[in-house]
């Protein structure tokens, strides 16, 4: 049976704020490298407030293959950070939901850069 490892945001990040995306990505990469396979909760007890990028961050976590196996759960998080958890989510799956390749604009070639630049 899997382990289970709790990330305390509050005691990791020393604030009740959580704004950075960077270290939103660092606490994806340091996941990823030691909890594959594992149960990981990522705890939001006392904190306020995290910014979009932040939130996009530790969605990813959710989905990132390294961690093929794990299980990754928010717990404790405050209603307005559930509701920019849910808002985050909702915009990936609706984003993706919309792409529409054919109207994606035609890859350009190096030759064909350069020869625009040429005929300048």
């Amino acid at each position: 049976m899997a382990e289970n490892y709790l990330i305390h945001l509050k005691k990791l990040i020393n604030s009740d704020v959580a704004l950075l995306r960077s270290l939103g990505d660092v606490i994806r990469e340091n996941t990823a490298k030691k909890f594959s396979g594992q149960k990981v909760e990522v705890d939001f007890s006392e904190i306020r407030s995290i910014s979009r990028a932040f939130a996009h961050e530790l969605l990813t976590l959710k989905n990132d293959p390294e961690l093929k196996g794990s299980s990754i759960e928010f717990i404790n998080t405050s209603p307005e950070v559930s509701k920019l958890i849910a808002i985050v989510q909702e915009s990936q799956q609706t984003s993706y939901r919309h792409f529409r390749p054919d109207l994606m604009p035609k890859e350009v070639s190096f030759e064909e850069v350069s020869e625009y630049f040429e005929s300048l």
